[in-house]
């Protein structure tokens, strides 16, 4: 079941069926305005799918179904106009989601009436990772950080094109978090000697500029990896990072772009968290 509350009272204002029989939600994206949530579902009855919500209507209006593999990642463009969908398995790379209509595939909850959906209009063969997207929509960037040795890659959203950015002394991209000001992005990153550097990123020209600190977590505590463990505050002059050891359970936040640290902030041995976002 998923749950939407009110942003100013904290109150819960709908359980949204039609996710219940999801295993896992891991990811979850809105698209620009407000109008429709998609989250990437994993688990059993609409398993391998992405659950399109109306949230005029707080339902579930459709589902785009993942053929011959599982989701990795979603994102939606800045002006909402393409969907990219990471996968994993058989035909593994990135889907674009546009073009003319196609039927959703047939779900096992028959009460839900199911409109016509956007095919996914071309497909990436690129190794599944993580997703994030530039400020401007035209580079779409994919990381695989559990498999050491990956580059990490930038697809011309226009042209379809691949290409890979080489990060200083061979180091491999784990996280990435795109600043909302300006053409910034930070990357974290690991190296084969076991040093956790974190670059910055010119989402214009698509090269390293600089590094920034990486954050003073509490010793045997170490930045995660995924697309959305690490995120900048709505004004893009802080960036905040997820820790884990046992759990993820430790949030450490520096300012943007000098490095001084706002907080580190403890959850609870109890907690395991699974993103930030703002």
């Amino acid at each position: 079941m998923l749950e939407s509350f009110s942003t100013s009272t904290g109150q819960m204002l709908a359980q949204i069926e039609g996710i219940g029989t999801c295993l896992y939600q891991p990811k979850i994206v809105m698209a620009p305005g407000g109008t429709h949530a998609f989250v990437m579902c994993q688990g059993t009855g609409a398993q391998n799918s992405i659950a399109i919500v109306n949230l005029a209507t707080q339902s579930v209006g459709a589902y785009a179904r993942v053929q011959g593999g599982d989701p990795a990642d979603i994102a939606i463009s800045p002006n909402g106009k393409q969907f990219y969908l990471s996968t994993t398995k058989t035909g593994s790379g990135v889907s674009v989601l546009g073009g003319g209509p196609a039927p959703a595939s047939t779900v096992q909850r028959p009460v839900y009436e199911r409109p016509q959906v956007p095919a996914f209009a071309a497909h990436v063969s690129v190794p599944a990772g993580h997703l994030a997207i530039s400020q401007d929509g035209k580079s779409l960037y994919v990381w695989d950080a559990t498999t050491f040795g990956q580059p990490f890659y930038v697809v011309n959203t226009a042209s379809l094109a691949v290409s890979t950015i080489d990060l200083p002394n061979g180091a491999l991209a784990s996280t990435m978090a795109v600043s909302p000001v300006g053409n910034v992005a930070l990357l974290s990153a690991f190296t084969q000697s076991g040093g956790q550097p974190y670059y910055v990123l010119n989402t214009k020209t698509n090269e390293v500029t600089g590094t920034f600190p990486a954050p003073l977590f509490p010793p045997g505590t170490y930045p995660t990896f995924g697309s959305d463990v690490m995120a900048f505050s709505l004004d893009g002059t802080s960036v905040w990072s997820l820790g884990c050891n046992d759990n993820c359970n430790v949030v450490s936040g520096r300012s943007f772009p000098s490095g001084d640290t706002i907080a580190e902030t403890s959850l609870g041995s109890g907690y395991n968290a699974l993103a930030i976002t703002f």
